[in-house]
């Protein structure tokens, strides 16, 4: 009994496993950089992220990029290795890929 448990435990592991590993080999690395060259495939954030598929990675080298950038979908955004990424965010107080999240109200003093 203990070893068909530990085969059926192996056999949804591996299967896991096999699955996940399927998934990120499925999908593609799309390189972002602020100016054309080899290697690159877009040099707009947006651009990329429009022609990206769910689970493409975009590597987005050193840059500043214009904002907004809508993300409607499952992607994965990293910096390349050493970069400074800067997303400039028009009529925002802070260059994020995000708005700001605004801070809480004071606390209101107790009333009588």
């Amino acid at each position: 009994m203990a070893k068909s448990v530990m085969f059926r435990r192996a056999c949804a592991f591996l299967t896991s496993f096999l699955a996940l590993t399927g998934a990120l080999c499925a999908s593609e690395v799309l390189v972002v950089a602020g100016a054309p060259g080899p290697g690159v495939d877009f040099t707009d954030l947006q651009s990329a992220v429009d022609a990206a598929e769910n689970a493409d990675v975009l590597l987005i080298k050193t840059g500043v990029y214009p904002a907004p950038v809508i993300v409607a979908k499952s992607l994965t955004l990293i910096a390349d290795q050493n970069a400074s990424v800067l997303v400039l965010s028009h009529g925002f107080d802070r260059h994020s890929f995000f708005p700001p999240i605004p801070a809480p109200d004071p606390p209101h003093p107790p009333s009588d």
